[in-house]
This record gives C-alpha cells, structure tokens and sequence, in this order.
C-alpha cells in the first residue's frame, strides 16, 4: 500500500501564511465592495421612501408636501413628516443661524478633496429616524418653485458621512414628487447656472464634487451614471474605482 505523505509542520505553516496574506490583500476590496453595495441599497430606500410619502401627503392634505411646507414652515412640516415615519427624534436645534452654543452634532465632508462641509439643509435643525438615519430640511420654496430641499445621511452618524456616498439630497416637487437635486426640472430654482440656497439646485457634472460640492450627486447616485463618462457608472467607476479623484 502506498503511504500517503501528509504536510510537514514548516509546509502547514508557509501555507497558512500564504493564506493569510492573500485574506489581508483581499478582505479590504471586499469590504469596499460590501459598503458601496450597503450605501447604493440605502439610497434607493430612502429615495423611494420619500416619493411614498409625497404621495401619501397630496392624497391626505390636498396639496403637495412642497405646498404645504412653503405656507406652514419647517415645525409644521416636520411634525406631518414625523407622523409619517411614526417615529422622529431630535438630535441637534443646530441651524446656519445658530450661536455659538449650539454645535453641529459631527462633521460632514466633501467627496472630492474630503474637506469639511457646510450643511445645505441648515433651517430646522437635524432629526433622526427609526433606522438612524439623518434628516433635515433646507428654506422654504419659493412660490411656485420646487421645494423644500431635504439632506439624508443614510446611515446616520457612522462613517464616512461624506457627500455623494452616504449623505444625499432631494427637492420635493410642485407636482408631487420627490427629485434627486441635480435632477433638470422646470421648477427648479436656478440662480443663473449656479446654485441658490432657496430649494435651488445644481448644474453640471463638475458640481458633483467642486465649490459647493457634492450636492447634485444625488442624481448621478440613483441613476447609477458616473458624472465623468455616462458610459461608466457611479457606484463601481465613480466611487467604487475612485474616478472623482481625477
């Protein structure tokens, strides 16, 4: 009978170092993969869970959640809202306008250059909801426009809170939906080509990530197209393969 030979102590050893190292080089690029997966199906929740609740608003109120928020305010608002979501709490009162006192509960960044970041929905303070997520609501429409713009850190405080990964934003319509800003509407308030604080919106690819950075991505996000090249896409190129460091 042939005898079978078994490995030696060093071969058992060299083998699980191999396996170890090839576990070091790929479990990271797995765990990127995991996170951008995570982040993308966040998105598509909340997006489709905000035009729920437009609908919801219009068929219960008549009139649009746009409407509604430019005549009664962000208190009003975010009461109807927090209804809605059966359950909302206060995390921060924090707003542009806020002394010193008041501080903004964590920091929010840029996609690009990861620099810190103003928050563009800066009127009403931050909410949270059953699942964590961060809320908040920008000034209200001007009338006749869309608006108001709501901010949505997806998975709440956690990392990487950054713009165009985990924090996106949305402008609800005069026609009773919900839009990824960046979106082209007729009833968008434009200041120029640039951008104005008033539930306004951003143009051009490069606003993805440039000056007031980030805001638009939201668009490019849920259509999963990359804002470089439309033939690649946003949540493997553009994110995943890092494009928008170049």
């Amino acid at each position: 009978m042939k005898k079978l030979k078994g490995f030696t102590l060093a071969e058992g050893l060299i083998t699980l170092t191999i396996c170890g190292i090839v576990a070091v080089v790929a479990l990271p690029g797995l765990m990127a993969k995991r996170d951008i997966v995570e982040h993308h199906a966040h998105l598509q929740k909340a997006y489709a869970e905000l035009n729920d609740f437009a609908s919801y608003f219009q068929a219960n109120h008549s009139m649009t959640a746009s409407e509604y928020y430019r005549i009664n305010g962000s208190t009003e608002f975010y009461k109807e809202f927090g209804d809605y979501l059966a359950t909302m709490s206060k995390v921060s009162d924090w707003r542009h306008d806020s002394d010193s006192s008041v501080t903004k509960p964590y920091d929010f960044y840029t996609l690009k250059t990861h620099a810190k970041q103003n928050w563009p929905c800066d009127t009403a303070g931050i909410r949270s909801d059953s699942l964590g997520r961060l809320i908040s609501f920008d000034d209200a429409p001007k009338e006749g426009y869309n608006g108001p713009r709501i901010c949505i850190d997806t998975n709440g405080q956690k990392g990487p809170n950054t713009f165009g990964i985990d924090i996106f934003s949305f402008l609800f319509t005069v026609d009773g939906e919900v839009i990824p800003d960046g979106q082209e509407h007729p009833k968008n308030w434009y200041d120029g080509q640039g951008f104005a604080w008033e539930a306004g919106a951003l143009r051009g690819a490069a606003n993805c990530y440039n000056h007031v950075q980030g805001i638009n991505c939201a668009y490019y996000a849920i259509n999963d197209i990359s804002p470089l090249d439309s033939s690649r896409t946003y949540w493997e190129d553009y994110i995943g393969r890092k494009d928008y460091q170049k």
